[in-house]
C-alpha cells in the first residue's frame, strides 16, 4: 500500500499496563477487625477469600478481572471511544485496517519531521538523525510521565475505593453479624455498591428486598395454584354424578 502523506502531528501510542486489583485487601482489613465469635468444636478451619471477579471475553480469549479490573478498564475504554471512532473513519476513508492507518500516520510524521531537520543542518543526515533521535526520546518520555501519572490516579482512586470498601463493610457487619467475611456478600450487591457508590449496608438492604419481593410473588403464586386445583376437585365432588350415570346420560342424550 503506498503511504498515505497527511501532515498530522500525532503522539505516539504505548499500550496500557495492567493493573492487578483485588478485593482481598478489603477482606484482610475486615476480618483483622472482626472478633472472633465462631469456633468449630472439633477442628478449626481457616476461610480462604477469593477475589470477586468479573468474566470477560477479548481477543478470543476468556478472562476474569477483579472489580477494580473491569472499572478501569470500562473507564479506559470510555475515554477511548471517541477516538476510536475517528480512528474508524479514517480506516473507512482510507479502506485500510486501523493499525496501518495509525503506522502510515506515524511514519508520514517522521519522514517530514527528518526532512525538516535536514534542511535546518544543510544537508548533513548525520546531525540529523541525532537530533531526530533527540527528539524521540524526549517524546517518549512525556509518554511515559503520563503513563506513570495515570497510573498514579488509579492506584489511588483503588485505594480510595478499598478503603471505603473496608470501612463499609465493618458498617454492614455491625447491623448483619451473620456475614463473618467478605465473601459472604452476594457479588451483586458488592457489584451494586461501586457501580452505584451506594454504601454496603444500603446495597445489602436493597438486595434483601428484592429477594424477599421474589420470593412473596413465587409464595402467592403458589397458592393460587393451589387454590385452582383444589376449587376444581371441589367442584367435580359437589357436582353429585358417578362415572356410571354420568356414561349412561351420554347415551340417552349423545
Amino acid at each position: 500500500m503506498e503511504d498515505i502523506n497527511i501532515p498530522v502531528e500525532t503522539e505516539e501510542v504505548t499500550p496500557d499496563t495492567e493493573v492487578e486489583t483485588t478485593v482481598e485487601e478489603t477482606a484482610e482489613v475486615a476480618e483483622d477487625t472482626t472478633p472472633a465469635t465462631e469456633t468449630e468444636e472439633t477442628t478449626e478451619t481457616t476461610e480462604v477469600t477469593e477475589p470477586i471477579t468479573v468474566p470477560i471475553r477479548f481477543n478470543h480469549e476468556s478472562k476474569h478481572l477483579t472489580i477494580d479490573e473491569a472499572a478501569t478498564y470500562a473507564q479506559k475504554g470510555m475515554a477511548a471511544e471517541p477516538v476510536m471512532s475517528k480512528l474508524r473513519y479514517l480506516s473507512a476513508i482510507f479502506d485500510t485496517p486501523i493499525n496501518q492507518v495509525v503506522d502510515s500516520l506515524l511514519t508520514s510524521n517522521e519522514e517530514k519531521r527528518k526532512n525538516e531537520l535536514l534542511e535546518k543542518v544543510n544537508g548533513d543526515e548525520e546531525l540529523a538523525n541525532k537530533l531526530f533521535e533527540a527528539e524521540k526520546t524526549k517524546h517518549q518520555k512525556a509518554v511515559d510521565d503520563m503513563v506513570a501519572a495515570e497510573k498514579q490516579t488509579e492506584e489511588q482512586e483503588k485505594a480510595s475505593i478499598n478503603e471505603k470498601l473496608a470501612n463499609d463493610f465493618l458498617e454492614l457487619q455491625k447491623e448483619m453479624p451473620e456475614i463473618s467475611s467478605v465473601d459472604k456478600i452476594p457479588k451483586a450487591v458488592m457489584k451494586e455498591s461501586i457501580d452505584k457508590n451506594l454504601s454496603l449496608l444500603d446495597s445489602y438492604l436493597r438486595y434483601q428486598h428484592r429477594e424477599n419481593k421474589n420470593i412473596k410473588a413465587a409464595t402467592e403464586t403458589q397458592k393460587a395454584a393451589e387454590k385452582s386445583t383444589t376449587g376444581s376437585a371441589k367442584s367435580a365432588e359437589n357436582d353429585g354424578t358417578s362415572p356410571e350415570i354420568e356414561a349412561m346420560l351420554q347415551g340417552l342424550w349423545g
